[in-house]
């Protein structure tokens, strides 16, 4: 019995003796996970609009349909509200298309007299090196001045031309709005389409003051790109291990079984304040 215990007991204290295992000291990459949660944010779509109102004659679309821009979406025959408003909008291009030319004639008119203050001035007191005393001529100075400011005006009017341009370019989106004929403002896919033939469909008008305002109407969207973007609340501890261009995985409450990629596209480092809670908004 006494030996029986001896060997027992030798073969117990074998199994239960520790075990240490030693290995090089090395560099490595300590990798730190947060969790963050937020919402899908609407950034591949472009909405369709318009202030037309009436009644649906046709469209020409259904959603999961690629269209390219200028394509027609949907034809409006337009009611008293939407052809009156339609015929502002025309007036309104009108006038800015005459302003338009009005500024480009007088363009060449301040082209002429440049020339003629110029070929005066040059004829009569240009001088290449002229003396301080020929400097305070005061026939000289005037033509000199009348010159220079002749080359100001002309220079000046090509910022004119320009404010026209952008006016005839305004007018001219807010008559496209106002149109029986609703087209593609960019290629892509449609989608949210809400309209279809014979729908009354119309835009509302607020007026504040002397000015009243024209909503626009939303009928559809185009899905432009596969891109998506996450906006999360970072947790004011977790703010600065964010960097951009970090990598980040993705995963769907709708879609619990798929994970997704991203990476940090930017993260607002002044933060937002909501119930006394500090938190930093970033974008994946």
């Amino acid at each position: 019995v006494v030996v029986v215990f001896f060997i027992y007991r030798s073969l117990t204290a074998s199994k239960n003796r520790t075990q240490y295992q030693t290995a090089q000291v090395t560099k490595g990459t300590l990798v730190v996970s947060l969790t963050e949660a937020g919402q899908v944010s609407v950034a591949n779509k472009v909405s369709i609009v318009t202030q037309a109102s009436g009644i649906v004659s046709n469209v020409y679309v259904k959603s999961g349909q690629t269209v390219n821009a200028g394509d027609k979406i949907a034809d409006v025959t337009l009611d008293t509200a939407g052809q009156q408003r339609q015929a502002q909008a025309y007036s309104s291009l009108l006038s800015a298309q005459n302003n338009l030319q009005s500024a480009n004639t007088q363009l060449y008119t301040l082209q002429n007299a440049l020339f003629v203050a110029n070929q005066k001035f040059m004829n009569d007191k240009g001088i290449a090196n002229p003396s301080d005393q020929q400097k305070s001529d005061p026939v000289y100075i005037e033509e000199n001045d009348t010159w220079l400011a002749a080359e100001a005006t002309y220079e000046n009017q090509a910022n004119v031309i320009a404010q026209s341009q952008a006016n005839v370019n305004n007018s001219s989106l807010a008559y496209q709005l106002t149109s029986g004929t609703i087209t593609a403002p960019t290629n892509g896919v449609i989608g949210d389409l809400i309209i279809t033939k014979c729908m009354q469909i119309g835009s509302s008008n607020t007026t504040a003051g002397s000015s009243t305002n024209t909503s626009n109407q939303t009928i559809a969207s185009i899905i432009t790109g596969n891109a998506t973007a996450v906006s999360v609340s970072v947790a004011e501890v977790d703010a600065p291990q964010i960097k951009v261009g970090q990598a980040a995985t993705i995963t769907f409450d709708a879609l619990p079984s798929k994970t997704f990629t991203g990476k940090v596209m930017g993260i607002n480092t002044t933060g937002a304040v909501t119930s006394g809670v500090t938190t930093y908004p970033a974008i994946i």
